[in-house]
């Protein structure tokens, strides 16, 4: 009698635990289907994914769109220097033009499926079955989305090359590069009549360029910002006046780059044309004098300036008071 009791006090205990579970997973299957629901699926549509047999021809895609190999196609990374800034993920095989084709009719026709399998979603009454096959569409999309991307990261590398000599810029612009590169890919069609690469070198380019001149104008900027650090307002006096005048100026900008490291001094110096240094001197310049990157040296000097600007501490000596002046 007693072990009849507790055999169905452990059955009770088991329903009241699976209906908890069944709780819980539908609570969370609803909250998935209403995040879903809220974002449509963008894709790149195609007249194959509207054919009764679409299914059957995305399936005959799947034996030319298997996981990628490296093959004779790929340049090693030791053959040049710039090739050593690409990933490990980066260093996968190129995909052939029939490799192509097969994996962005894929990877959209899973977004459309998506898509579809989203505008069936009912809030608060989410199918679980759909939910998860919704998601499994996604996950095959982005799949093959990276795996696009892992085939042409050394696109960046190539249009970088030609923008830059330093190694440092050119780790830069190939981080710059990765966002149009992927953007790209969702928006290419196969049906352009041209490959890839040629619409996404077009892209990466064109945002490489915009970058450039966004950093020269910011370049332009610092210094039309600055330059009225070293002006220095001169009243009409007479000389001697005006030549007391300009000792002290002169010793207030000696006491206010005394601040600076070794390292900062030159660089200002260079920057501004200060100490018999030649005046309009761009960064990329001073870079190569000092063998520091284009952007270093920017962030170098916008500190140095950063020291220059505050005021100068009450253990500065006065100039009246200084050896040289009494002497």
């Amino acid at each position: 009698m007693c072990s009849l009791t507790t055999e169905r006090s452990r059955n009770s205990t088991s329903k009241v635990k699976s209906g908890k579970e069944f709780g819980e997973t539908a609570t969370a299957a609803n909250c998935t289907a209403d995040l879903l629901a809220a974002t449509e699926i963008g894709f790149v549509d195609h007249q194959d994914f509207h054919q009764p047999d679409a299914q059957l021809r995305m399936a005959a895609l799947a034996a030319t769109t298997g996981p990628g190999t490296a093959t004779s196609r790929f340049r090693r990374a030791s053959d040049h220097e710039s090739f050593a800034l690409l990933p490990a993920f980066g260093q996968a095989a190129l995909l052939t033009a029939a490799e192509e084709r097969a994996c962005f009719l894929r990877m959209n026709f899973c977004k459309f499926q998506a898509e579809q399998g989203r505008r069936q979603l009912r809030p608060g009454r989410a199918s679980r079955r759909l939910v998860q096959q919704i998601q499994s569409d996604l996950a095959e999309a982005n799949r093959l989305r990276d795996r696009i991307i892992e085939a042409n990261v050394r696109l960046i590398i190539a249009v970088a090359r030609k923008l830059t000599h330093s190694l440092q810029d050119l780790a830069d612009l190939t981080s710059e590069g990765l966002l149009p590169l992927m953007r790209a890919v969702e928006l290419f069609d196969v049906d352009r009549g041209f490959r890839f690469s040629t619409y996404a070198t077009w892209a990466i380019r064109n945002h490489l360029y915009r970058v450039l001149r966004r950093q020269q104008r910011q370049s332009e900027q610092l210094v039309y910002r600055d330059s009225s650090l070293w002006e220095i307002p001169v009243e009409p006096a007479d000389n001697e006046t005006a030549e007391s005048g300009a000792d002290d100026c002169r010793f207030d900008l000696d006491a206010r780059l005394s601040r600076l490291t070794e390292r900062e001094q030159r660089l200002i110096h260079a920057r501004f044309g200060l100490n018999h240094q030649p005046q309009g001197q761009s960064l990329s310049m001073i870079a190569g004098q000092v063998g520091l990157s284009r952007e270093r040296v920017r962030q170098i000097v916008s500190q140095a300036l950063e020291k220059l600007r505050q005021p100068l501490t009450d253990d500065v000596p006065d100039p009246d008071d200084s050896p040289l002046m009494n002497s």
